[in-house]
């Protein structure tokens, strides 16, 4: 189950890096242009400080960012959230400093530059950052707070006004952030909550998928699938003119088991037998189903005759000596479960069908019940 609230905050996380490189460009840029209006007004070293310490702090978001892409995981994720609060906090507050470097006493038109751009700096990480509130205000907070307070020290019938727009400005802002701040969040969980449904639905499907293709009492493969399969293999071996193997298995006298021990016994001895059977058939490509009620198939591509014949001999001395009593077998000197085995292979042409691996198969194993059972016998 997915922890909303990690979920929720590697997101918000994840959205605000996703700004960075952005938000680096243009805060250098910003600077850059603010040396080149106030050249004139104010001492270049002062200007140039300016540029150089937001300089830093970008190119700092900027190795942040990369650090941030290639290690973050759930351990870190909070340490990043906290590092890039931290790297905001830092930036604004230089920017809020030189509010009071920037603003000349006697150019009022340079505090109405001043003014639009304190509020062109905390409008736009009001958009930005408007996913993770702790992140909006460390970096608005202090440039808005810093830009009213220095307009405020300034007065006169400019500076003054100015400062009162920016605290009505300040309070429309951060009111308008918390409402899209909740549609935000509430758009992250409502698609964890989409996610969670589509995962429930695939693992749903995929539950519905194996009961449709397997047998519900040993787990193997059925008939349905068997016939997919089969088909799929021979026009493989087809065009790749490779030998095909088929095993047809039948329990012994399974009939006069059940009749005798019962039902539910004998559904333990088929889950016993698919367990040795798929023991024996263990190669990648090898495909064990349920055929019928007491009858097993097994596909065996690239299997010659011989090494099909070798598996079929193995299951059937697993299983025999498995000792699965049987009282009413009508195998000479045999008490116990055995199985009679037919091996069918060819190696097809573009016209066989399906059906004649089947028939040689089921052939063989009906040769090898009417020899006496318990047998292997092979067709090709």
């Amino acid at each position: 189950m997915i922890d909303s609230k990690k979920y929720l905050y590697s997101k918000q996380i994840e959205t605000i890096y996703a700004q960075s490189i952005t938000a680096a460009i243009g805060n250098t840029l910003s600077a850059l242009l603010i040396v080149y209006i106030f050249s004139s007004s104010v001492v270049m070293w002062k200007l140039w400080t300016l540029f150089g310490i937001i300089t830093f702090f970008s190119i700092a978001r900027i190795f942040i960012y990369k650090a941030y892409k290639r290690d973050v995981n759930e351990e870190k994720i909070v340490f990043f959230g906290n590092v890039y609060v931290l790297i905001s906090l830092i930036s604004s507050s230089v920017w809020g400093v030189f509010w009071f470097v920037l603003i000349p006493t006697t150019q009022p038109v340079h505090l109405a530059i001043v003014g639009m751009w304190v509020m062109g700096m905390s409008a736009a990480p009001a958009i930005s950052y408007a996913v993770y509130l702790k992140s909006l205000f460390a970096y608005f907070l202090p440039i808005t707070i810093s830009g009213i307070a220095a307009f405020l020290y300034i007065g006169g019938p400019y500076a003054t006004p100015i400062a009162l727009v920016l605290v009505i400005y300040t309070f429309v802002l951060i009111r308008g952030s918390i409402p899209v701040n909740k549609s935000i969040i509430d758009s992250i969980l409502l698609n964890l909550k989409l996610k969670v449904e589509i995962k429930e639905r695939e693992k749903i499907q995929k539950e519905l998928e194996e009961l449709s293709i397997k047998d519900g009492l040993t787990g193997l493969f059925n008939r349905r699938f068997f016939d997919e399969t089969l088909k799929f293999e021979l026009h493989s071996a087809q065009r790749s003119a490779y030998e095909l193997s088929l095993i047809m298995i039948d329990i012994d006298y399974f009939k006069a088991y059940n009749d005798n021990y019962g039902h539910l016994e004998g559904d333990d001895c088929l889950k016993i037998i698919t367990k040795n059977i798929k023991l024996s058939a263990k190669r990648y490509g090898d495909i064990v189903c349920r055929y019928g009620g007491e009858e097993f198939a097994i596909i065996l591509p690239r299997t010659s005759s011989q090494n099909a014949y070798k598996i079929a001999q193995e299951i059937k001395k697993s299983v025999l000596a498995l000792e699965i009593e049987h009282k009413y077998s009508e195998i000479d000197d045999i008490n116990f479960i055995t199985l009679s085995f037919g091996v069918g292979t060819i190696v097809p042409i573009k016209d066989t069908k399906m059906e004649e691996i089947i028939y040689l198969a089921d052939k063989a194993l009906y040769e090898a019940k009417n020899s006496g059972r318990n047998r292997v016998t092979v067709l090709k």
